[in-house]
């Protein structure tokens, strides 16, 4: 989506410009446009909400083995999910999904002062699912989120296959598909390709 939002405000959308907006607030992209554009922060963060939304709606499709993950934590340990994104629009992408049902605690970028990469979505996830953040695991797919993650002192796996990510997070995952979840007793463990991580 940013980079047609991009090329909407004639900025051409060259893939370093385009990873910059990966992961940070709608606050933080429209400041980065509107520098370029000389329109005001308000009129293009507007417009990126509205995209957004308006994306969302139109459907989205998880990434692979999610629902499947999500299902085999379910129930056994608690779930959340810290997003710089607006609520209603988090939501809706997790209801489109079909995901939402499988969620414990949503932290949104309303509920804390500062997003990504400040720790604070993580802190207040982490408070609110009554888990140390040591004993938690952030699944997080931008350099932002896990620089956030290992500010709030969590354990993280890097979803991407980007080694920038990869040298962040120490651990990375190119999606659920390549993950196994062992439960037992009050402890789990997720298994990467050979690694395991407690």
């Amino acid at each position: 989506m940013i980079q047609e939002v991009l090329l909407q405000h004639h900025l051409e959308p060259h893939p370093e410009f385009v990873e910059e907006f990966r992961g940070i607030t709608s606050t933080k992209a429209a400041q980065k446009i509107a520098l370029h554009t000389g329109k005001s922060t308000d009129e293009v963060k507007d417009a990126l909400d509205v995209e957004y939304s308006a994306r969302l709606r139109s459907g989205s499709v998880p990434m692979a083995n999610a629902s499947t993950f999500l299902h085999a934590l379910h129930g056994a340990v608690p779930i959340a999910v810290a997003s710089n994104g607006r609520r209603e629009d988090v939501e809706a992408l997790l209801s489109t999904t079909g995901l939402i049902g499988f969620i414990d605690v949503i932290v949104t970028i309303e509920d804390v002062t500062q997003g990504k990469p400040a720790p604070d979505l993580f802190e207040l996830a982490c408070k609110r699912l009554a888990v140390q953040p040591a004993h938690s695991v952030v699944f997080e797919d931008s350099l932002i989120g896990v620089g956030a993650a290992k500010a709030a002192k969590c354990n993280v796996i890097g979803m991407t296959t980007d080694p920038v990510v990869e040298a962040e997070a120490g651990n990375i995952a190119p999606g659920f598909d390549c993950l196994d979840v062992k439960i037992t007793g009050q402890e789990f463990y997720v298994q990467i390709k050979d690694r395991i991580l407690k």
